[in-house]
């Protein structure tokens, strides 16, 4: 018979808040305005005798590209959360709404609250195989 290891719940919590922290910086640095230049930049330097092309467009392409696909690939995994789960993260963790204020918007007293937290931050590190086991 199959036993499954024993979770280290702190450890499996403090990396499931650690994905939301780098979801919401990713999310806000794509949002940045990070634009290519359209005219030219005259210099005193002159330009570096290398074989590398460098243009700002695509160094805004690249880094567009990147944080879309960190932001992309965690609001596909999110969306596989049961809505309870999705809704306690969404408000308690993505807008820092007060814990107040989340317990009345979804309805719940706040000690309901912590216990749907525990347990939507748990399914959150399932989902994305970052939990810790001892």
């Amino acid at each position: 018979m199959f036993e499954l290891p024993e979770m280290n719940v702190k450890e499996t919590k403090i990396n499931a808040k650690r994905l939301i922290k780098t979801f919401k910086l990713a999310y806000f640095k794509m949002e940045m305005a990070k634009t290519p230049n359209i005219t030219t930049n005259f210099s005193i330097v002159p330009p570096s005798n290398t074989n590398q092309f460098h243009s700002s467009t695509e160094d805004a392409v690249i880094f567009r590209d990147e944080y879309s696909r960190l932001v992309n690939d965690f609001v596909e995994r999110f969306n596989r959360l049961e809505t309870e789960a999705r809704e306690v993260i969404y408000y308690s963790y993505i807008l820092d709404n007060s814990h107040v204020a989340v317990a009345l918007k979804l309805c719940v007293s706040t000690s309901q609250l912590s216990n749907m937290k525990h347990e939507a931050l748990i399914e959150l590190a399932i989902v994305f195989n970052c939990e810790v086991y001892r």
